[in-house]
């Protein structure tokens, strides 16, 4: 989902939900970062990346100095607010990285798990699983965990704390930075 289509002097610059909230979580977790640092993680330039903190910080989401960037009080709100908790990749042998987002309350949304997968899958995963926690039953997509490292997703599963009511997605792709980024697309398409 393409959130904003800059290209007032040049290439134009691309930029998703996803973006706005990495840059907020990392800012959140690292406190001020470098613009080359902020690049590497979104895995965007650093033309783009100083695009996107300019917008940011016209919402006051965030504030520039020599130093670097770093997230102002509303900025802190906002990432606050925002119902998505990101889980912490791991490396699946073989296959790349798995990285995930919970969706907090957002349960209610899965029907079998495939849009959500499909939606990773356009934002550059190499594959994706939903689970949902309903009435205390954990709700999976049992047809595409053929051939997943079911240790690794238990792992994974295990590791999100999930709470009734939560959706997790959880995004096998060929980096951490690719996965974390694919993860946050759905997550925040979901929240």
């Amino acid at each position: 989902m393409i959130i904003f289509n800059d290209s007032k002097f040049g290439p134009v610059s691309k930029y998703s939900g996803a973006h706005v909230y990495l840059v907020l979580d990392t800012l959140v977790r690292k406190g001020t970062c470098s613009r080359g640092s902020l690049s590497e993680e979104l895995g965007i330039g650093e033309g783009s990346t100083r695009n996107l903190l300019k917008i940011m910080r016209g919402w006051r989401m965030v504030s520039v100095s020599r130093a670097g960037a770093s997230v102002t009080a509303e900025g802190e709100e906002v990432y606050r607010d925002i119902p998505i908790r990101l889980v912490d990749g791991v490396e699946v042998p073989g296959r790349g990285h798995m990285a995930g987002a919970v969706v907090v309350g957002g349960a209610d949304r899965f029907t079998d798990g495939y849009a959500q997968r499909d939606m990773a899958i356009r934002s550059g995963a190499e594959e994706a699983f939903a689970f949902a926690l309903r009435e205390g039953v954990l709700l999976k997509m049992d047809a595409c965990l053929e051939g997943a490292d079911k240790d690794a997703v238990q792992e994974a599963v295990e590791a999100a704390r999930m709470e009734e009511g939560d959706l997790l997605i959880l995004v096998v792709a060929k980096d951490m930075r690719s996965a974390r980024t694919s993860a946050t697309a759905v997550g925040t398409d979901m929240a």
